[in-house]
């Protein structure tokens, strides 16, 4: 990531005695951990918007989408996939989610989860 990159490079800078003074240093800390934030912020978006990529809609607006655009087993598979990657953060409410990230795996997770969505069946 360039913002890590970018932070990473500053310390090695003082540390090597050619960086900026400690006001700067703030500045440039404070101004790598909003860019993180923003780019945090935007990975929870876009698993929203993945969301949609999931599920089959009607034709018809008066309808109900639902079907997921996969079958059972390829569910099954996503799944755990979730599960291995985010582990007990799933199972609990969002409230006890520690991350932006554990967020974002709660969130695909619970979506994919609801007991109402049906299945393709190919």
């Amino acid at each position: 990531m360039a913002i890590n990159s970018a932070l990473i490079e500053a310390w090695k800078d003082i540390l090597n005695g050619k960086g900026p003074n400690q006001g700067d240093l703030a500045d440039k800390i404070s101004d790598f951990t909003v860019q993180s934030d923003k780019a945090w912020e935007l990975l929870l978006t876009a698993t929203t918007f993945s969301t949609y990529t999931v599920v089959v809609f009607p034709k018809d607006d008066n309808e109900r989408a639902t079907t997921l655009n996969m079958t059972a087993a390829q569910k099954a598979t996503l799944t755990k996939k979730l599960e291995n990657t985010f582990g007990n953060s799933l199972k609990g409410p969002l409230k006890d989610v520690s991350s932006t990230f554990e967020s974002c795996g709660w969130s695909l997770y619970s979506y994919l989860n609801k007991p109402e969505w049906k299945f393709l069946n190919k």
